[in-house]
C-alpha cells in the first residue's frame, strides 16, 4: 500500500508586501516627494524668471529701435481726454508674494482704463505687432483700436504671473463685454513729484512718462544706471494708468512713500510691490513682481538683470532717475 508524501512546491504561496511593508514603501516614497517637488518648483521658478527676463530683454530692444526711427524714446503715455472707465476682474487677483503682512495684501478686483496711449502701444510694431493696426492717434473707441486691445501679448507678460483665470472685463451694455489682457512691465517715470500734493503725471525725473520724448544723450546719469522698464504686480498693455511706475519718496527722505498697506505715507513702506491709491482712485504700483525674491529691470543701455527685494531703496531711488548726477554701484544679482 502506498502513502502519498506531500511535497512543498514554492509555486503554491501567496506572494507579495505586508502591510507593514506597503506603508513602508508609500512613507519612502512621500518622502522623496516632499524633497523633490520643491526642487522642481524651484527650477521651474527659475526658468519663468529668465523668461521673464528674455521678455524685458525684447521690450528695451523695441524701444531703442523706436529710438532710432523717432529719434527719442516713446513717451511713458500719451495724454488724452483724461477720460477713465472703471472695469472688473474675475475672480479678483492676489498677488501671492507680496511683503510684510499677507493680510495687506490688495485684492485687484477692479481696474481703471484711460484714454492715455502707453509706451506699449507706441512699440507695438518694434516688437512685431504692427499687423494689429492699432493707431495712438486715434481714439481707444475707435473699432480698429478696441479690436487691437483685446488681443494678448504674451511678451508683456511675466511667465509667473498666476491669474488663475481671471479675466478683465469692460461691460459696454446686456451682452457686450469687452476683454482686456495684462501686462506686467512699466516704464520708470522717476522718483519724486515736483510739488507736494502734484499728480502721477507731473513726474518727469526718469526715462518714461506723460508726453515724455527722452533721448538717449538725455541720461546723464549713463545709461548702464539707470532704468528704462521695471516689472510690476498687474497692468493693462497699452493703457496709460498701467504703463508707468516710480519710486515714490516725494519728500526726498530716502525713505519709501508706498508700502504694502496702501497708504501713503505707509506705516509699513517697502521698494517693491508697493501701493496707493490716486487721487483719481486708482491703482499706483511699485516696481514688483510674481518672483518670490526678484525683481527684474531693463536698464537704458539695453541690459537687464534681476534685484533682489531687499535692494537698498537709496540705490534703486538714484537708478530711477536719468540725470540725479548720483554714483551708484549696481549690486550683484
Amino acid at each position: 500500500m502506498y502513502r502519498q508524501v506531500a511535497t512543498h512546491n514554492p509555486r503554491s504561496q501567496r506572494t507579495g508586501f505586508s502591510l507593514i511593508e506597503l506603508l513602508v514603501v508609500i512613507a519612502i516614497i512621500a518622502a522623496l516627494a516632499a524633497i523633490l517637488l520643491p526642487a522642481v518648483q524651484r527650477a521651474r521658478e527659475a526658468a519663468r524668471r529668465s523668461a521673464c527676463l528674455n521678455n524685458i530683454k525684447q521690450i528695451v530692444l523695441a524701444c531703442h529701435n523706436y529710438e532710432s526711427s523717432h529719434r527719442s524714446l516713446p513717451s511713458g503715455y500719451l495724454l488724452g481726454s483724461g477720460g477713465v472707465t472703471q472695469v472688473d476682474i474675475a475672480p479678483s487677483i492676489i498677488v501671492p508674494v507680496w511683503p510684510q503682512n499677507s493680510a495687506l495684501r490688495p485684492t485687484f478686483s477692479q481696474w481703471h482704463i484711460s484714454d492715455n496711449w502707453s509706451w506699449q502701444a507706441q512699440i507695438l510694431p518694434q516688437l512685431g505687432n504692427g499687423h494689429l493696426g492699432l493707431q495712438t492717434s486715434d481714439s481707444r473707441g475707435s473699432p480698429v483700436n478696441l479690436e487691437a486691445t483685446q488681443v494678448r501679448i504674451d511678451t508683456l507678460e511675466c511667465p509667473s504671473m498666476a491669474l488663475g483665470g481671471a479675466r478683465v472685463l469692460a461691460t459696454l451694455g446686456p451682452g457686450s463685454q469687452l476683454e482686456f489682457y495684462p501686462t506686467n512691465y512699466r516704464g520708470v517715470a522717476g522718483t519724486d513729484a515736483p510739488f507736494a500734493g502734484a499728480s502721477e503725471d507731473t513726474v518727469a525725473n526718469g526715462t518714461l512718462y506723460a508726453n515724455s520724448g527722452i533721448k538717449l544723450r538725455d541720461i546723464r546719469d549713463g545709461e548702464s544706471n539707470t532704468f528704462l522698464i521695471s516689472e510690476a504686480v498687474f497692468g493693462v498693455w497699452g493703457d496709460g494708468i498701467s504703463a508707468c511706475t516710480r519710486l515714490a519718496d516725494d519728500n526726498a527722505d530716502q525713505v519709501p512713500d508706498w508700502g504694502a498697506d496702501g497708504q501713503s505715507p505707509s506705516a509699513v513702506p517697502s521698494g517693491f510691490n508697493a501701493w496707493s491709491t490716486t487721487t483719481l482712485g486708482t491703482f499706483a504700483v511699485s516696481p514688483g513682481s510674481w518672483h518670490a525674491d526678484v525683481c527684474n529691470f531693463g536698464l537704458a543701455d539695453g541690459s537687464t538683470r534681476g534685484l533682489s527685494k531687499t535692494t537698498d531703496f537709496a540705490i534703486l531711488r538714484a537708478l530711477a532717475t536719468r540725470n540725479g548726477s548720483e554714483r551708484v554701484n549696481l549690486p550683484d544679482s
